[in-house]
């Protein structure tokens, strides 16, 4: 059923717990795959606020490195970003080293993405693997489990509304500019890159900077 979101995953083993989440957006791949590759337009679909500096420039590669901030829990978490999989317009990934959940370096974040053609539109599916990285982790996974689940259910819920806002061509005011069809050479965006159905959004009304009307 086209924008049914549902849960393909959820498991606790070898020390992270994971869920899998799929749904079906009305967009080509490529147009799904160039919108969540840019990981500077997370903040618009995250469910809490969140900030995204690139460190490398483009274009986007595996390997980019990205310096995030997310606001959860009345302070900021500070996280290093890295690329780990970039296959467009199928696969996309990275890691991530910070949160309200920790991780160690040999067990990071892993935010994963797929895009398959179907029904002409597209197939995603979100994978996160989170660590249990310490005692307190393991202590509280049940409970912690349901949270991450729940607000990661919300989360891909808005980031199917945002795909959805797209059009069959990407025509948003923000599509990222490829380069021979390997990496975002830079994203055409005003204002920071966020667009104007972006602007409009409470999330981005509250901890957003304002973009000058035109």
């Amino acid at each position: 059923m086209g924008g049914q979101i549902e849960l393909t995953e959820r498991k606790v083993a070898r020390g992270e717990f994971v869920h899998a989440i799929t749904t079906w957006v009305s967009v080509p791949p490529e147009v799904a795959f160039d919108y969540v590759a840019d990981i500077r337009r997370h903040g618009e679909w995250a469910e809490n606020p969140m900030t995204v500096e690139m460190l490398d420039p483009p274009p986007v590669h595996m390997g980019t490195r990205y310096r995030a901030a997310g606001h959860q829990g009345g302070r900021d978490w500070p996280s290093d970003l890295v690329v780990t999989d970039f296959d467009r317009p199928t696969q996309f990934a990275f890691t991530a080293t910070g949160g309200p959940i920790s991780a160690t370096k040999d067990h990071l974040h892993r935010h994963e993405f797929q895009f398959s053609a179907e029904r002409g539109g597209t197939r995603l599916m979100v994978r996160r693997a989170n660590p249990i990285s310490n005692r307190a982790v393991r202590l509280f996974a049940p409970m912690i489990t349901r949270w991450a689940l729940l607000l990661r259910l919300r989360t891909i819920e808005n980031l199917r509304q945002r795909l959805e806002g797209l059009g069959p061509r990407g025509l948003y005011e923000a599509l990222p500019t490829f380069v021979d069809g390997r990496g975002i050479s830079q994203a055409a965006a005003p204002c920071g890159g966020v667009a104007a159905n972006a602007r409009r959004s409470p999330a981005h009304r509250q901890y957003g900077r304002s973009c000058p009307s035109r």
